[in-house]
């Protein structure tokens, strides 16, 4: 059901790859032998890994606890699911969570915050460059 959430090609394209478990994080890249970083760029202390980077770090603890309150929607607290649980799992509890009135737009939005985390990792990978999560956003998503 990934394609039928409001958002463009390439986020929709990289919501697919993260729930078939494959984008290129640093532990995909290690079994290909691949050169990496190793720990996660968000907060340089755990192996990089979809889970980590996207549910586990504490940046992206943020990221969802920040959206949750901002949005008034508990739905989005499924991100702290438990670890065993798979990303496409964490997704569809987050949208159960908030009804059928709003699952394609809470599915849209779960995407860009996804998207969003993957381009500020990239942004520190490839460019050195870092931001953080600001405290209050006024209605849009900062990072």
């Amino acid at each position: 059901a990934v394609w039928k959430a409001w958002a463009p090609a390439k986020i929709k394209f990289s919501a697919w790859l993260l729930a078939i478990n494959r984008l290129l994080t640093a532990d995909r890249l290690m079994a290909r032998q691949w050169p990496n970083c190793y720990f996660c760029q968000l907060c340089l202390r755990n192996l990089e890994t979809a889970g980590h980077l996207f549910w586990s770090c504490p940046f992206a603890k943020t990221i969802w606890a920040s959206l949750s309150s901002w949005q008034h929607c508990q739905g989005l607290s499924k991100a702290c699911l438990p670890n065993e649980c798979s990303s496409l799992e964490k997704v569809e509890a987050m949208v159960s969570a908030t009804g059928p009135a709003h699952a394609k737009g809470i599915k849209s939005m779960i995407m860009l915050v996804l998207w969003k985390i993957w381009q500020e990792r990239n942004s520190r990978v490839f460019r050195k460059k870092e931001a953080t999560v600001k405290a209050s956003c006024r209605g849009e998503l900062c990072l």
